[in-house]
C-alpha cells in the first residue's frame, strides 16, 4: 500500500497547475489575405484572438497603427465578433483600435477590416500588444506585399449613395500599365450585396478582349478569358439598380490572371429609402409596342403631425413618348376622399389628402403606341404642390423610364 503523504504532495501540484492554465494569456495573431496583392487592390486583414484558459478573459484591447504606405480602405466595413468590444477603424485611416472586448473560456474571436497600399513593397505591420485581465498576450505581426507583377485591381460607382429604384454605374479598373508582359485569362466575380442587381438594360460594356455578359437581374456580375496586352488598362462598366435598403461595401473576389493574384476590389455603396413626397415608377415594363403597361405612383407624407391636403400634380405623357396615353380614367378616391386622377395624353391629380405620416399608391394603365420605337423614355412629372397644416408646400417634380 503506497503512503497516504503522496497524495497529498501531488494535489496542490494539480491546484497549482490548474491556476496557471486558468490565467494563461489569450494568444493573438493576424493574417491578410490575400498576403499580395496588385496597384489599387486590397486585402482583408484578420485579428484572431483565443482563450485558451478556463476562465473569461476581460477588458481585452489593442491598437494598431499600420506602417507607412499602407491605409485602410476607402470602405474598411471594420466587423468583430468579439462580445461587447469596441472597434474603430475609419476609412482611408491609419490605425485600428479595440477596446473593451469579453472572450469566454476555451473561446475565439475576430476582428475584419479591408486595407490597401500605396507603392510597391512589403510591408511587416507589427500591432501593438494585447491586453487584458489576463495579462499582456504581445503584440501580432504579418506581412502585406503590393506588387508590380500583377494586373491592379479596383472598382469604383458613379454614385455611392442612391436610392431605392435609382441606378448607379459600376466600373471595374484591370490596369496592366507596370507589368511588362501579356496577360491571359484575367477575371473576377463580384457577388453584389443584398441591395444591388443589374439593372435592365444593363448597358455593359468592356474595352478589352473579354467576356463580360451581365444579365437584367442578376446578383452576380463576373469576367473571364480576359486579355490585356503591356500597359494596357481594361474597364468593364454595367448599370445597377437599387433593390433593397443596405449599407454593405461591394467586395470582389480576387482577380486572377496568368500573372497570378490581384488581389481584391472593395468600394462603398449606399442603397436608401426614397424620401419623396411624390414618386413614381413603370412597373412591369419593359412594354412592346402596341401593349399596356403600369405607371404607379406614391405620394408619402412624411410629418409625424400635420396632414398634407389639396395635394395636386400633372404629368405629361406625351412629352415622354409621342402618343403615349392612359386608359380606363378618371379614377377616384384613390389617395382620399374627393381625390382624382383623370386625362389621356396628360394627367391631372387633385384633390389629395394624407393623414400624418400616411402613405397612399395608386396605379394607371397606359396604352404604349405601335408605332414607338424600342428604347428608353424618361417621364417626368410637374412639381406638386399641396397644404401642410394650412402651409402651402411645394415637393419637387420626380422621374422614371419607360423602356419599351
Amino acid at each position: 500500500m503506497r503512503p497516504i503523504v503522496h497524495a497529498f504532495v501531488a494535489f496542490p501540484a494539480l491546484l497549482l497547475l490548474l491556476a496557471s492554465a486558468a490565467l494563461a494569456q489569450p494568444s493573438f495573431n493576424k493574417t491578410f489575405s490575400p498576403a499580395t496583392i496588385g496597384p489599387g487592390a486590397h486585402s482583408e486583414l484578420t485579428f484572431t484572438i483565443t482563450n485558451g484558459s478556463g476562465a473569461v478573459a476581460r477588458d481585452l484591447a489593442f491598437t494598431d497603427v499600420l506602417p507607412a504606405g499602407v491605409t485602410l480602405g476607402a470602405a474598411a466595413d471594420p466587423i468583430t465578433d468579439c462580445p461587447n468590444a469596441t472597434l474603430t477603424a475609419p476609412d482611408g485611416g491609419t490605425t485600428i483600435t479595440f477596446a473593451d472586448g469579453d472572450l469566454g473560456a476555451f473561446a475565439s474571436c475576430t476582428i475584419r477590416v479591408y486595407v490597401t497600399a500605396t507603392a510597391a513593397g512589403t510591408y511587416m505591420n507589427v500591432s501593438g500588444d494585447l491586453t487584458s485581465d489576463q495579462g499582456n498576450s504581445g503584440p501580432a505581426s504579418a506581412d502585406l506585399t503590393l506588387a508590380t507583377n500583377r494586373p491592379g485591381f479596383s472598382k469604383s460607382f458613379s454614385a455611392a449613395s442612391i436610392e431605392v429604384g435609382d441606378i448607379t454605374t459600376l466600373t471595374f479598373v484591370l490596369d496592366n500599365t507596370l507589368v511588362g508582359n501579356n496577360v491571359f485569362n484575367a477575371s473576377f466575380t463580384d457577388f453584389l450585396p443584398p441591395s444591388l442587381q443589374v439593372a435592365n438594360p444593363p448597358n455593359a460594356s468592356v474595352d478589352c478582349v473579354a467576356v463580360f455578359t451581365p444579365a437584367p437581374g442578376d446578383t452576380a456580375v463576373s469576367l473571364f478569358s480576359g486579355f490585356l496586352m503591356p500597359g494596357q488598362v481594361c474597364t468593364a462598366v454595367v448599370d445597377l439598380e437599387g433593390v433593397a435598403i443596405g449599407n454593405d461595401p461591394n467586395v470582389t473576389e480576387p482577380a486572377s490572371s496568368t500573372a497570378g493574384t490581384s488581389g481584391l476590389a472593395v468600394a462603398p455603396i449606399e442603397v436608401t429609402m426614397p424620401m419623396r413626397f411624390l414618386d413614381k415608377d413603370f412597373i412591369d415594363d419593359p412594354a412592346a409596342p402596341g401593349e399596356t403597361t403600369t405607371l404607379e405612383f406614391t405620394l408619402t407624407n412624411f410629418d409625424r403631425d400635420s396632414a398634407a391636403t389639396n395635394i395636386t400634380f400633372t404629368d405629361d405623357l406625351d412629352a415622354a413618348l409621342t402618343g403615349l396615353v392612359a386608359v380606363g380614367l378618371p379614377l377616384n378616391d384613390v389617395c382620399g376622399t374627393g381625390s382624382q386622377i383623370s386625362g389621356t395624353s396628360t394627367l391631372t391629380f387633385t384633390g389629395g389628402t394624407l393623414l400624418a405620416a400616411q402613405r397612399c399608391t395608386f396605379s394607371v394603365t397606359l396604352q404604349v403606341p405601335a408605332a414607338a420605337t424600342p428604347g428608353s423614355y424618361v417621364n417626368t412629372t410637374s412639381s406638386a404642390s399641396y397644404d401642410l397644416g394650412g402651409a402651402p408646400t411645394t415637393a419637387p417634380p420626380v422621374s422614371s423610364t419607360l423602356r419599351v
